[in-house]
């Protein structure tokens, strides 16, 4: 059973302490399972871009609109 927000919450959480890579991961498991959360998609975003893969940032947002 999947809860909403908890991968958010745990990307969250992985990104303030520099784990940006499992962070990652975290924000496109939530996205995967609720793809309504905008929340999700833009801090999916800020961590590409501190992760130096600022480059598959429009890539992520043409893949919502």
């Amino acid at each position: 059973m999947r809860v909403e927000q908890l991968d958010f919450a745990r990307g969250d959480i992985l990104a303030t302490i520099g784990r940006l890579g499992e962070a990652e991961q975290a924000f496109r498991e939530e996205i995967a399972g609720y793809p309504h959360n905008l929340s999700a998609y833009s801090s999916l975003a800020v961590v590409l871009v501190l992760a130096d893969k600022g480059s598959q940032v429009d890539a992520l947002f043409e893949e919502k609109w």
